[in-house]
Parts: C-alpha cells; sequence; structure tokens
C-alpha cells in the first residue's frame, strides 16, 4: 500500500520530480492558442515547481525555415543558421501567490494573486519594460499521484486569468489554462 503524501503540509517527498504531459491553453484578447508539451514538476516544501519548454510559434519556425532555405545556397544550413533558442518556463505555485518565468530569448517574471496588482517586468535584447498583473481568478484542482509506492497530491488543471499593464494602461486581458494529463498507473506499470 501507497503512502499518502499530501505537499501542502510538507513532506518526505519534497525533492520527487514527476513527468507529465501538459496542455497549455492560452487566451489574449479572445484569441486562443493551445500547445501540447512535456513537462517536468517538482515538489519541494509547500511549493509546486512546473518547468517545461515553451512552444515555439509557427511564425519564428516559418522564419527559421527561411533562413534555413537562404543560407543553403552559401552555404550548410548548420553553418549559417542559428535554431530558434528555446524558452524555458517555470511556474511555481504557492498558496498565496503564482509566479511565472520565462528564460530565453525574451525574459520576464509575473506574479499573480487574486485581486492583487503585483510588479514583474520582461526583458529582450532590444528594451526592458515593468509590468503589472492584476489577477481576476485562479483556480486549482489537485489529483492523487502515485510514484515510487509515494502518493502526491500534484496539480490536475490550474487556470487564472488576469489584467496586463505597463506603465499604468491596461493592454490586454489574459487567461491561461493547465491541463496535466499523469500517467495511469498500469501505463507507468507498462512503460507506457
Amino acid at each position: 500500500m501507497a503512502d499518502k503524501v499530501n505537499l501542502s503540509n510538507g513532506n518526505p517527498a519534497a525533492a520527487n520530480k514527476y513527468r507529465t504531459h501538459l496542455t497549455i491553453k492560452s487566451v489574449q484578447n479572445k484569441e486562443q492558442v493551445e500547445h501540447t508539451v512535456d513537462a517536468d514538476v517538482y515538489c519541494k516544501g509547500n511549493h509546486i515547481y512546473i518547468r517545461y519548454e515553451e512552444p515555439v510559434l509557427a511564425a519564428e519556425e516559418d522564419r527559421s525555415q527561411a533562413v534555413k532555405r537562404r543560407s543553403s545556397s552559401a552555404g550548410t544550413a548548420e553553418d549559417q543558421v542559428q535554431a530558434v533558442p528555446a524558452t524555458n518556463v517555470m511556474l511555481k505555485l504557492s498558496a498565496n501567490e503564482w509566479k511565472l518565468t520565462r528564460r530565453g530569448v525574451v525574459e520576464s517574471e509575473m506574479s499573480f494573486t487574486p485581486n492583487v496588482r503585483l510588479n514583474g517586468y520582461y526583458r529582450s535584447a532590444a528594451l526592458r519594460f515593468p509590468l503589472v498583473t492584476d489577477t481576476k481568478q485562479w483556480t486549482r484542482r489537485d489529483q492523487a499521484v502515485e510514484k515510487n509506492g509515494v502518493i502526491a497530491h500534484l496539480p490536475e488543471y490550474v487556470a487564472w486569468a488576469y489584467d496586463l499593464y505597463i506603465e499604468e494602461d491596461c493592454v490586454g486581458q489574459f487567461a491561461l489554462q493547465l491541463t496535466f494529463n499523469w500517467p495511469s498507473t498500469s501505463e507507468r506499470e507498462h512503460g507506457i
């Protein structure tokens, strides 16, 4: 029988790493984009960390392919093209605040707490500016996940909606939904 671990109370499974498929649904000013990625979930104390690579947008892929085609006549593609670098995303879930950090060509940090305005930033090679988030709602549902005889309560669904401000101007309404697809016990036993 597996031991039950409640991550919200501190636990012996704090250093465990879990792997999952993650469906990310992003809505920006009523325009919706959906991606599925592999994600690592880490538990440490009362915090859960979700790490994944941000999917490359189609426009970035098209630009990269166009550069490859142009450079292939001047030499090998490997010599001429720098791939679009990955952007690593880390979402830290705590009881009272969630923090989303992006590191890559673009760097940003945004924090979220319902009905509270929190400071963050956006930085690229060309510019840097402060951001402010005003979280309108957030939801989290957990699921019992068994690994090596230990049951951990990990996110099954995480969602939040917020207004984004730059220099006191609201630049848009955003919503993110993360749905975790944890493998079942039978899938883990069969290596699926």
